[in-house]
């Protein structure tokens, strides 16, 4: 199996029980009690807890969770926006997500994240293999997929982390096991 980022999508602390998965991100949007509770969990099993979302640091800080993930794709400055955040976050794991341009994921890179996010589509395929390889062999920053609608397929892009959705991760664990 791939390595996984699960995004959670709903108040449920059931994937923290798979021992197959070591990184959890939360919407800082979630119940605050939840988000206590999840970040207490992962904590004393050994798991990594990001937040996403406006107010990630914020929430982050907060319930002492391991980083966040940053969405620069709108900032008209993504290098410079990436360089503050990297201040700012020097002591958290931090993933930022790029617009699917090479020139911004060099950008991106200069500020050194833990991981770069290509968002894919499923209607743009090609284009986003050939980027996500390119990246992989000049950059040693892992990348990651996060794809906009899930397919099987998203898993033979040549990334080193997947993000996808609970109940997405859900069902390809249930179809993998009745393929078995």
């Amino acid at each position: 199996m791939p390595k996984f980022i699960i995004r959670q999508t709903a108040a449920d602390f059931s994937l923290l029980e798979k021992e197959e998965l070591e990184c959890f991100l939360l919407p800082a949007d979630l119940p605050d009690s939840f988000i206590a509770g999840f970040a207490r969990r992962a904590a004393a099993a050994g798991k990594i807890v990001l937040a996403e979302g406006e107010g990630a640091l914020a929430c982050c800080r907060k319930h002492h969770l391991d980083g966040i993930v940053a969405d620069l794709s709108a900032e008209e400055d993504p290098g410079r926006a990436a360089a503050a955040l990297r201040r700012e976050t020097k002591d958290l794991v931090l993933g930022l997500i790029s617009r699917n341009r090479r020139h911004e994921a060099m950008l991106l890179s200069e500020a050194e994240p833990d991981f770069l996010i290509f968002r894919v589509w499923s209607d743009d395929t090609a284009a986003n293999r050939e980027l996500i390889a390119w990246y992989g062999s000049l950059f040693l920053i892992q990348s990651a997929v996060m794809p906009q609608t899930f397919s099987a397929e998203v898993l033979s892009y040549p990334a080193d982390i997947f993000i996808i959705n609970d109940t997405d991760y859900t069902i390809l664990v249930a179809k993998n096991k009745s393929l078995d």
